[in-house]
């Protein structure tokens, strides 16, 4: 008898890479899964808790850390967010556990004027140990009703001055007196921005659309359906340690693309652009997928992207789409909402204002044939007004229909008499 031999196929088969899904998101490296276990610790939603620690990352990241310029120049990494809920609180709970998920020292400015952006990036007066100039901040907007307001005072110039950085491009403006001139060089700050959005508070964001500014933020949801009632103990923190950099002569570096998918769908989108063909939401879409892209490289210790980092970026600004989907939908139907409540009540209004003047036609017809008959033509004369010879119309008939008034002949024409 003949020993059969054992079977090792399934240890000598490849069964490549496990394909990234959303599902799976999560478990593709240790430092992913350090972002879930401190989401489950302090019951904050695990998407909520990944954007807000990379807008940390790009934060802590040098601004002379940039993205190749395939499509112009230099891109910078400045990354903006929007904590989406359906109430306050998503995204406070998200920035407090991101700050002891990873701990690193970042300055943290509240938002005010346009002019007060660029001031952030001014040094006055001489640089010493108690007054260095600062290049890297977080612009906090807990409420987007904050933005709402300052974005509406004449001549603000905040979404102006925010979309320019979200690009690294020059803020400021030059005024008369060159004490209150402020000029920032392009690329020499990281300002990243995180704002609470609440549904149906987002039209500063989606009103400029076609200037670009809800473009310019990924969404992230604050919300977690699958949230379980335990938590448990705070996990170690993320390894917050940075890339080795190497600058070139001018002390910049650029992250590199590793895979070559990524630079011909930057190329590919770009000539989309020029032919028209973009959906307007999506001009910037791409430019912030390799941000996401670049930092998620960077929490990981890489200086390049790979094919696993644009994976997930990807699935990344898939959940970004869809939260800022719900959002539109959102307001769409509300919308619509406030639609129907007009139409129904202007339908309340007039079926009342109706009713009332079919009363006071009615008494006005008894009233006048109570003196004795009259023709059809006289009688819709003495109702006065355009709205009450309407009425007349259709008040008439029901009197007949009724017997309350009858039609009897006359000299010329029939005649309507009260049914006595």
């Amino acid at each position: 008898m003949t020993e059969s031999l054992p079977d090792y196929s399934h240890a000598l088969a490849d069964p490549g890479p496990e394909p990234v899904t959303e599902e799976t998101f999560f478990t593709h490296s240790k430092q992913l899964e350090k972002i879930m276990a401190w989401a489950r610790a302090r019951r904050v939603a695990p998407w909520a808790l990944f954007f807000a620690i990379l807008i940390r990352v790009s934060a802590s990241t040098p601004h002379t850390v940039r993205l190749p310029g395939l499509i112009g120049g230099q891109a910078s990494l400045n990354l903006f967010c929007a904590f989406v809920s359906r109430s306050g609180g998503g995204k406070g709970i998200s920035d407090k556990v991101a700050r002891m998920a990873w701990p690193t020292s970042i300055a943290i400015r509240m938002a005010g004027s346009g002019e007060g952006t660029a001031e952030m990036f001014i040094l006055r007066g001489p640089e010493t140990e108690d007054n260095e100039r600062l290049t890297a901040a977080i612009l906090s907007i807990n409420e987007i009703d904050t933005l709402t307001g300052l974005a509406s005072r004449q001549g603000s110039i905040i979404l102006a001055q925010l979309k320019s950085a979200w690009m690294g491009e020059p803020l400021g403006q030059s005024n008369a007196s060159k004490a209150n001139s402020r000029h920032v060089e392009e690329h020499s700050y990281r300002l990243c921005v995180s704002v609470g959005c609440q549904y149906g508070h987002g039209g500063v964001i989606f009103s400029d659309t076609s200037g670009g500014t809800p473009q310019r933020f990924v969404w992230a949801p604050t919300e977690d359906p699958d949230m379980p009632y335990g938590g448990g103990p705070d996990p170690e923190p993320l390894d917050t340690s940075q890339p080795y950099w190497r600058p070139d002569e001018h002390g910049v570096t650029e992250i590199g693309y590793g895979i070559p998918e990524i630079e011909k769908t930057i190329i590919g989108s770009h000539l989309a652009r020029q032919r028209g063909e973009a959906d307007a939401l999506n001009g910037h879409a791409l430019l912030s997928r390799c941000k996401v892209a670049a930092a998620i490289a960077i929490m990981h210790q890489r200086t390049e992207v790979t094919r696993l980092d644009w994976e997930l970026s990807g699935i990344a600004m898939g959940v970004s789409d869809r939260t800022r989907d719900s959002l539109l939908e959102y307001d769409r139907q509300a919308s619509q909402a406030k639609i129907r409540a007009r139409a129904l009540s202007k339908a309340t209004f007039d079926e009342v204002i109706d009713e009332r003047h079919g009363t006071t036609v009615r008494n006005r017809i008894l009233r006048l044939l109570a003196n004795g008959p009259m023709a059809r033509g006289e009688l819709r004369r003495a109702m006065g007004k355009q709205h009450y010879r309407e009425a007349f119309d259709a008040v008439l008939p029901h009197l007949e229909k009724v017997s309350q008034v009858l039609v009897v002949d006359g000299e010329k024409a029939p005649h309507y008499v009260l049914n006595s």
